[in-house]
């Protein structure tokens, strides 16, 4: 298989902010010809997928601004790429209020490989304890709810989930071996 790569022949920052840096690379694709190619590089992500003593799946109504819509997610967010475990740990506690005691990697992905260099991580978590009364009112979650694996596979395909970070976790959570 033959392995093509376009050359940066240079680059600047679009934006920036905390979380995310827009990027503009001027690039020359193999045919010698030149274009602009706009990326955000963002730091690494997490998703945990919470699991009780009952093999139910914990997950959170959230609000995404960019679609408008809140749907059920897996909780995470992003995380410094060096510490992606101790990441998770925080994101579950600030939007949830609980803490896991097991912790397994079971996957990781580029979700929109073709927009952003971002590596997303995701965790099956065990052994769960409340440590905090509320999430942070900031996280734009409005519920939390345990759901069976069968249920969260109907959600998916009656298109009632449609977060594609959510439905690429769960197929790493359906195929893990313990």
């Amino acid at each position: 298989m033959k392995k093509i790569q376009w050359e940066k022949i240079g680059s600047r920052i679009a934006y920036k902010n905390k979380w995310v840096t827009v990027l503009e690379d001027d690039i020359r694709m193999p045919d010698g010809s030149c274009d602009v190619y706009t990326y955000i590089d963002s730091k690494a992500g997490v998703l945990s997928l919470v699991m009780d003593d009952h093999d139910r799946i914990l997950m959170v109504y959230h609000y995404r601004y960019p679609t408008q819509r809140h749907g059920w997610e897996f909780p995470g967010g992003g995380v410094d790429p060096r510490r992606p475990l101790a990441g998770a740990k925080r994101e579950l506690l600030e939007e949830t209020g609980l803490a896991a005691r097991a912790w397994k990697k079971i996957g990781q992905m580029n979700s929109w490989a073709f927009r952003t260099n971002e590596l997303m991580i995701v965790y099956r978590a065990k052994g769960i304890s409340q440590k905090m009364s509320t999430p942070d009112d900031g996280e734009g979650i409005s519920a939390l709810k345990w759901f069976t694996r069968d249920e969260i596979g109907a959600l998916i395909t009656a298109g009632k989930i449609l977060d594609a970070q959510t439905i690429a976790a769960f197929f790493f959570l359906i195929r893990s071996t313990v």
